[in-house]
């Protein structure tokens, strides 16, 4: 009895413990979404509303249902280029993504299967390149793109989130990659694969969990960026989803709140369905690259 009586306890707290942690991490975000349903009238009040009332702000947000009365004095600059934006930081979160794992795991595959003099340096160095903030390496980025012709193009930005995900990917492939035997990658060898045949094969099938979990990763780093958007992007023609809720601000007269937190819940969802869809492969990654 005692026992049990001490793990109902132990339960009980963990549980209690784990229900607190959990409304703690999705009370934000249910309130974000109950909020996108609720009138710019009632959003504006002192009292709070806490029941959905309405899909009026998604219309408002897609262009179908224009603003009345003193209310379009709240339609923000840019709100134009929403369905465009979404496409934009789809393409560019993609598209990076799939450069940086390809390029990622030669890189990964060179320091954790062919060791040679002066690896472990030149791992470490390409470790802390990842660890430069944005900031330090923007002004020499905006001259690089602004040379280039690149400026307010999605191809200037996909170079810079492919150069700025290549780094972390190295980090988390090289880890990856590491657990698998080496004597897989000689046999592939020994029947007469070369370096490259070997990694697609071989390595990249057996790190597929990895793989994945990197590759959701990027997205979610890429999907977010906002401050190099910033930048490097001057009209509709590429502007990604956060810069565009960024403009949302710049109503002097009223503050769009039912633009703004719409905007919000739209630009979380390709993340969440990602993160649900593939959270078995997150967690198998993730496990993989933390046993050597």
């Amino acid at each position: 009895m005692k026992i049990i009586g001490k793990f109902s306890i132990r339960s009980l707290v963990v549980g209690i413990f784990l229900l607190v942690l959990l409304f703690y991490v999705l009370a934000p975000y249910v309130w974000l979404v109950i909020q996108s349903f609720v009138s710019y009238e009632h959003l504006s009040m002192s009292v709070p509303q806490f029941f959905p009332e309405t899909f009026l702000n998604y219309l408002r947000l897609a262009g179908l249902v224009k603003p009345g009365g003193i209310y379009q004095m709240n339609v923000p600059p840019g709100v134009q280029y929403v369905g465009i934006s979404i496409l934009h930081s789809f393409a560019v979160s993609s598209t990076s993504t799939l450069i940086a794992i390809f390029l990622g795991s030669l890189s990964a595959y060179t320091f954790a299967k062919m060791k040679f003099r002066g690896s472990g340096r030149m791992l470490t160095t390409t470790i802390g390149l990842r660890m430069l903030p944005v900031t330090s390496v923007i002004i020499p980025i905006f001259i690089l793109m602004n040379t280039l012709q690149l400026m307010d193009s999605l191809i200037g930005l996909i170079i810079v989130y492919t150069s700025m995900l290549i780094p972390y990917n190295i980090l988390m492939l090289t880890s990856f990659f590491e657990t698998i035997p080496s004597d897989l990658d000689d046999a592939a060898r020994v029947d007469g694969c070369s370096r490259f045949q070997s990694l697609i094969s071989v390595i990249m099938p057996l790190a597929s969990p990895g793989l994945v979990a990197v590759a959701i990763f990027d997205f979610l780093i890429a999907w977010n960026e906002f401050f190099v958007a910033l930048i490097l992007t001057r009209s509709g023609a590429s502007y990604t989803l956060p810069v565009i809720i960024s403009m949302f601000t710049n109503v002097p007269q009223m503050i769009p709140y039912d633009y703004m937190i719409t905007a919000g819940v739209v630009g979380s969802l390709p993340p969440l369905i990602l993160s649900i869809v593939f959270s078995k492969y997150i967690v198998k990654g993730l496990t993989a690259g933390a046993i050597k």
